[in-house]
């Protein structure tokens, strides 16, 4: 199967399969899911089902062309040209941030949702509510208040 690799103008490549008897024709996105070569799919492998279970359209970056954004890399992020990282959900790109070095997205609202990246794929961050304050059992937790 023919492979167009392209040069990205920020960060990586973008790589699709294309036509041989069309080349110059739009070809099919594809993406490594950490075992294999796939085709882009409408949801990023790298997706929980919880995470994509709380994820809402006004979570969606606004104005983001996929051909603008590198191919993702081995946790599903795609970057572009100023940096920012995006993940793939619902055919949509969500923005990913980070705090102390831990990722999170913005629900519609505008408060943090925090993912874990296990197992390949990212997860929400649950909390508790324990003795009036909100606790989680992930260590990695533990460096937003330090």
């Amino acid at each position: 199967m023919p492979v167009r690799v392209t040069q990205h103008k920020g960060q990586g490549v973008l790589y699709e399969v294309y036509n041989v008897k069309n080349p110059d024709n739009n070809g099919w996105p594809v993406e490594w899911d950490g075992e294999r070569w796939i085709f882009e799919r409408q949801n990023s492998v790298h997706v929980s089902r919880s995470l994509k279970e709380q994820v809402s359209p006004d979570m969606f970056a606004k104005d983001v062309n996929a051909r603008t954004l590198s191919a993702p890399d081995h946790m599903g992020l795609r970057v572009d040209l100023d940096g920012n990282k995006y993940i793939k959900v619902n055919d949509n790109f969500i923005k990913i941030e980070h705090q102390k070095d831990l990722p999170f997205i913005r629900n519609g609202n505008g408060d943090k949702i925090y993912l874990n990246f296990k197992k390949n794929k990212f997860y929400p961050v649950k909390f508790e509510r324990k003795n009036g304050s909100l606790v989680s059992n992930q260590a990695e937790m533990k460096k937003i208040y330090n």
